[in-house]
């Protein structure tokens, strides 16, 4: 634990000099704090050092040897934050003042214990462009989601959902759906999800589904599609085929 506080403090010091000028004075390259990696670090809570919050672009804080358990409000503060990957800790929520990161492209929390994620998320968080929260506990996604315009990937598996948003056509550069394995939960789709006229690959293998929406006959770009593991009943394919002309798997 010693040597971990210490190689913190080293990396944070090193963070710190990298913003001093020769003649020690500040800097004013908005380059310099880009990139902040604290992951493997075994931290229990985010360190305090000296930095210009508003120039970190990418913040890892990742695989704290499952330490961490909460993100401090302040992280509301990285007004310019484009990726942030908080995966392999114990966060049980995301505080609410991410959506002040409205710069963020990337938000990586998978391997957690989210329960939920605020309902804001979909109203601030507008450049989104990949989201990955599998391996959770989260039941629901927010309605808001479906205003993430930007969005184009979406992880959600390995939790406990109950359901999907109905208004997901909103979504009209998402190109990657996955919520596969929420294996007792999900049991239907909205109709929604045949409008994402973007979408390219959907895994919806290892659920509880007993029938696709006629809807998805419109989902004209799909090329990737699993369904295994779920207890369809309905007829699957004559009117999937006809308009996925370039489906390669089932």
């Amino acid at each position: 634990m010693l040597y971990e506080q210490q190689q913190l403090q080293n990396h944070i010091m090193m963070l710190d000099l990298t913003n001093k000028k020769a003649d020690g004075s500040d800097s004013i390259e908005e380059e310099k704090h880009e990139n902040v990696d604290l992951s493997s670090m075994s931290l229990d809570s985010l360190p305090n050092p000296s930095l210009n919050l508003a120039t970190i672009c990418k913040l890892d804080l990742s695989n704290n040897n499952l330490q961490l358990k909460s993100l401090p409000n302040s992280i509301g503060c990285l007004t310019k934050l484009k990726v942030l990957n908080a995966a392999g800790n114990l966060l049980a929520s995301l505080p609410k003042t991410i959506e002040n990161c409205r710069c963020l492209e990337e938000l990586n929390a998978n391997f957690n214990k989210l329960s939920m994620i605020p309902d804001t998320i979909g109203h601030e968080l507008v450049n989104l462009k990949k989201l990955t929260v599998n391996s959770n506990k989260l039941m629901f996604l927010p309605h808001s989601i479906s205003q993430l315009t930007s969005l184009t990937s979406l992880d959600a598996r390995l939790n406990n959902l109950r359901s999907l948003p109905e208004d997901l056509e909103n979504l009209i550069n998402l190109q990657v759906l996955n919520v596969s394995q929420n294996f007792q939960y999900l049991e239907t789709l909205p109709y929604s999800i045949g409008l994402l006229i973007s979408l390219v690959e959907l895994d919806l293998s290892y659920n509880r589904i007993t029938s696709l929406p006629d809807s998805m006959g419109c989902l004209r770009k799909l090329q990737k599609l699993s369904v295994d593991g779920n207890p369809l009943v309905s007829p699957r394919w004559r009117w999937l085929s006809k308009v996925c002309t370039r489906l390669r798997s089932t």
